[in-house]
């Protein structure tokens, strides 16, 4: 069943349909009500985001719409006034994210990794019904491992492949001496620009969706993403954020920094987190420097 039948079945209008992440999404009307429909090809996808967006979850951050219903591979959830930052950037040439608008987001970031939204003790999918390890080694370890045996999958060339496989052998001596200092807590994972929702004039944040990478690890991870995939890590909005965030951005801090920005790296360049708009030589050139 395409995303249009799902709509149609439902009961609902379709108003207009997008790619948004690893999902077809489609702004949907009934009885002069909007929403948004999520359809997914992986039923996992589907729960998870489904997971994420529950009330008890969603009440707790203004910027996470609420699910309205959901089934084995869609998720129907609150309608968002506003505008995604990349369908912003795609009609500006003007840039987009502002430092102010980084200092919301790292505001943002600390209210999602503050709040009670999981209390399990656990490294790993957010699902219960997921992948999980006690402790934030072992989750690690078990990902490189992967990691080097499907190394040959990513079908790179011999000197790219041997490049990726001694950045492997380097994260597993540096996880002996590596343990986080804060606690697990929920991550969205993928806090790209195709998620986050805005004002017309990039002004303010008024949701993010894309929990379908949504998992129990390290804050850093979040913070990750918008540094070194998205580009934050230019000084003025590397502040920003962490200002927003509330933490100073010091020598030890970076070096950690440094750690989860070639794991998130390599979750990307593996498929982990689906579709990512950032390409493969980018990816690669994050999993392999040490600097």
């Amino acid at each position: 069943m395409n995303p249009t039948e799902i709509a149609t079945s439902l009961g609902w209008t379709v108003e207009s349909q997008a790619i948004e992440g690893n999902a077809t999404r489609l702004h949907v009307i009934k009885d002069q009500t909007r929403a948004l429909l999520y359809v997914f090809e992986d039923p996992v996808l589907a729960a998870r985001m489904a997971w994420s967006h529950r009330p008890d979850r969603a009440a707790q951050l203004f910027t996470v719409p609420e699910v309205l219903d959901s089934g084995e591979h869609w998720c129907l959830i609150q309608h968002i006034n506003g505008v995604t930052i990349s369908t912003l950037m795609e009609r500006s040439n003007e840039s987009v994210v502002t430092q102010e608008l980084a200092r919301e987001l790292g505001e943002l970031l600390r209210k999602l990794h503050s709040t009670n939204l999981s209390t399990e003790s656990v490294f790993g999918d957010s699902l219960p019904t997921g992948s999980r390890w006690l402790t934030f080694n072992g989750y690690v370890a078990a990902q490189f491992e992967r990691f080097a045996e499907d190394v040959r999958t990513l079908a790179l060339d011999d000197e790219t492949t041997s490049a990726i496989m001694g950045s492997i052998g380097q994260i597993r001596q540096e996880l002996a001496s590596f343990h986080p200092r804060s606690p697990t807590t929920l991550v969205h994972g993928k806090i790209d620009f195709q998620h986050i929702w805005v004002d017309e004039h990039a002004r303010n944040v008024v949701a993010v969706t894309g929990f379908d990478t949504s998992a129990i690890l390290p804050a850093e991870v979040d913070l990750a993403w918008l540094l070194w995939i998205k580009g934050f890590d230019a000084d003025d909005l590397a502040r920003s954020l962490y200002r927003g965030y509330g933490a100073a951005r010091t020598m030890d801090v970076q070096r950690r920094e440094r750690f989860f920005r070639r794991l998130v790296a390599f979750h990307a360049l593996y498929g982990d987190f689906g579709n990512v708009s950032v390409d493969r030589e980018r990816l690669v050139k994050l999993v392999v420097e040490t600097a």
